[in-house]
């Protein structure tokens, strides 16, 4: 009995010697499979799948840490090759201002990318979640356009609401700070004069809020990754638009915080069309048709 025993633990005694010999540095190790099709096997293959997941997690950590030193050593560099340049020699003030004007601009851009990544740190680790209210959307909307009226693009901005009230539980900054990132990615992605729609649609049950601009669109291969942090296509790259790749990254953590369903649909040369859902609320007291 003892010899069988023995006998029926030694795939089990193999796993744990490859477990002990897994290192970091191996990432593609994987436990071996029995074949047997029984518990054992089902325990290695699960091991196994863990240990997948881990890899992505590693290979999306090593990704972010070089886009973000990648990102913050470019305007940095500008930065400091500015005020050398300035230091090499007497200039006058106008000259200073220029550069002045420069170092303000880099350091602007750097802390725009620091904020960014202190928000997604927060969104990773912290557990606590926003406290919601009931916010009637249009409503909403009307006051948060208000802070646009000085924007160079805000007569392509154009406004579609049904006269049903949009009742949903929502976060006022947080919204604004979503909105800000759709409307600013629409303008940057399209030109001057092109039509760039907001628009709120309801049913039964959803509130449905969409940016749609008419710009470059984002070509079929690169709409999978537009949500991961620091991805900006090849063309976006090539045109030289402004930007750091993490708006919607951001705007995506912020619906997934409200509990709102997130949605990019674009066409190359065509424009794109970013939407959030949202659960319809009905709030006391409160019709749901406007008078």
């Amino acid at each position: 009995i003892r010899k069988i025993g023995k006998r029926a633990l030694i795939p089990v005694a193999r796993m744990a010697q490859v477990v002990n010999e897994i290192q970091a540095l191996e990432p593609e190790q994987r436990l071996p499979t029995t074949g047997t099709f029984d518990e054992l096997q089902c325990l290695g293959d699960n091991f196994n799948d863990l240990l997948d997941r881990l890899r992505e997690s590693f290979e999306r950590q090593s990704r972010f840490t070089g886009e973000a030193a990648h990102q913050l050593r470019t305007p940095l560099t500008a930065l400091l090759g500015q005020v050398e340049v300035a230091l090499r020699k007497s200039r006058d003030p106008e000259q200073y201002r220029s550069v002045l004007n420069k170092v303000h601009e880099q350091g602007s851009r750097l802390h725009q990318i620091v904020e960014a990544l202190l928000f997604l740190a927060r969104a990773d680790h912290d557990s606590a979640q926003p406290v919601l209210e009931d916010l009637e959307l249009g409503q909403w909307l009307d006051e948060e356009l208000v802070t646009w009226q000085e924007h160079a693009r805000i007569n392509d901005i154009t406004v579609v609401k049904e006269e049903a009230l949009c009742w949903i539980r929502g976060h006022r900054s947080l919204l604004s700070q979503i909105l800000f990132v759709l409307l600013d990615n629409a303008c940057k992605h399209s030109e001057p004069g092109d039509s760039i729609i907001i628009s709120l649609q309801t049913s039964d049950t959803e509130v449905i809020l969409s940016v749609e601009d008419k710009g470059i669109g984002i070509p079929e291969d690169d709409i999978p990754h537009v949500l991961e942090p620091f991805y900006r296509s090849e063309q976006v790259r090539q045109k030289g638009l402004p930007g750091t790749g993490l708006g919607l990254t951001i705007a995506h953590r912020i619906a997934r915080t409200l509990d709102a369903d997130f949605c990019v649909e674009s066409m190359q040369g065509e424009g794109s069309k970013v939407s959030l859902c949202f659960n319809l609320i009905i709030t006391p007291g409160e019709n749901r048709i406007s008078s």
